[in-house]
């Protein structure tokens, strides 16, 4: 069975925890700063997923927010702005299962899916062109 998220960030929580960089090789430093990105990444699309859903059923609303995004922004600790660009890149995904893949991956961060929605808004068929750039350059 699948850890849960409670798990998985308690399993994160312990490894950053006991983080003896002092003790790590240099090559074992690299591959973690390597690796750590990447989990930024795939947190940030649940995140961006699961905030979706939020607004979808005005969820925000328990808590007193009138908005997602002033929920979102209040909850993750991020401006208004980075918080509205995240529920609206996630809010892009749909109709546009190549891109929503790559980010569920963790191949994209927020803002390049964001790009790569907007230009793909633009012209659909470019979606494969869109995403193979954001995987080589940086869009943000």
């Amino acid at each position: 069975m699948c850890e849960g998220p409670e798990e998985i960030e308690a399993s994160l929580s312990r490894l950053v925890a006991g983080l003896e960089v002092s003790s790590l090789a240099g090559f074992e430093a690299k591959r973690l700063v390597g690796v750590f990105p990447r989990l930024e990444r795939l947190a940030t699309a649940a995140k961006a997923l699961c905030a979706q859903r939020v607004a979808s059923v005005a969820s925000h609303e328990l808590d007193g927010h009138r908005s997602a995004g002033s929920w979102l922004a209040a909850e993750s600790g991020e401006s208004i702005g980075s918080a509205l660009s995240l529920l609206e890149a996630a809010g892009q995904l749909v109709g546009l299962p190549e891109l929503a893949d790559a980010f569920r991956s963790g191949e994209l961060s927020g803002s390049q899916a964001k790009e790569v929605a907007g230009a793909a808004a633009v012209d659909p068929s470019a979606v494969t062109e869109l995403l193979d750039a954001a995987r080589t350059e940086n869009l943000e």
